[in-house]
């Protein structure tokens, strides 16, 4: 996929992308390519598979939330790595208030450079782990929108994503195409933090490639996540609720 077709798949999702804002996703392209062998950011750094399996998924956040809703909100991205979707998502929306939540130190240090070049004035990069953070009370309940992209299976994302989200607010968990089992087992984990009733909704394959698979689950928060959760470090992946 190269940019030209990464405009013409955008805007089957319903953006826009300007000149610019293209330009700014060739530069993160680049630097990912670049500063990949040493932070292991990817497992593909090609810049044509990192359009269309990272940068194109990444922005199908606009099937599950309403543009105009994205951009007027503050966004968190838990556990994003390479900058995934939280990234894509600020230079798409650049009205939307984006932090991006990264515990490895590497992965903190490339998207502090990301940040930088581009010029991202929307953006905030946070080291530290979701457990801890979510104790901070400028990010605990703080968050419109609350993201996560390859974090963890649905009882762990929720005790990790739901502490940061506000009430009335929304996590979107970008998953694939086996979620039902994930969302059984997840059930009460979701309802002890807070969560209200999923929603799963498809992403069409004619936007995002034949076969992707590619499906997000939404999880409105419609209470206050209890003072116990998320447990210490490393607990919720170890003994999911």
């Amino acid at each position: 996929m190269n940019t030209a077709e990464l405009a013409r798949r955008s805007a089957s999702l319903g953006l826009s992308l300007s000149e610019d804002q293209l330009g700014q996703f060739q530069r993160y392209i680049d630097l990912l390519v670049v500063h990949n062998t040493r932070a292991n950011l990817v497992a593909v750094a090609e810049s044509d598979e990192i359009r269309r399996r990272h940068i194109l998924d990444s922005l199908t956040l606009v099937v599950a939330i309403e543009p105009n809703r994205i951009s007027q909100s503050k966004l968190l991205d838990v556990g994003t790595g390479a900058g995934l979707p939280g990234l894509p998502l600020a230079i798409a929306f650049p009205d939307c208030q984006v932090t991006l939540l990264e515990a490895t130190g590497k992965k903190v240090a490339f998207l502090q450079t990301v940040q930088q070049e581009l010029g991202l004035a929307n953006v905030t990069v946070v080291g530290g782990r979701s457990e801890s953070a979510a104790r901070d009370p400028e990010l605990r309940d703080a968050f419109d929108i609350v993201v996560a992209r390859a974090l963890a299976r649905m009882a762990t994302l929720a005790e990790l994503t739901l502490p940061f989200c506000r009430v009335g607010g929304e996590v979107v968990a970008y998953k694939g195409r086996e979620i039902e089992p994930e969302l059984l087992a997840a059930s009460g984990a979701i309802e002890a933090t807070g969560g209200g009733e999923t929603r799963v909704v498809e992403i069409d394959d004619a936007a995002v490639g034949k076969g992707s698979g590619a499906r997000l689950v939404t999880i409105p928060k419609i209470g206050t996540t209890p003072d116990r959760y998320p447990r210490r470090e490393g607990i919720p992946n170890k003994r999911p609720l």
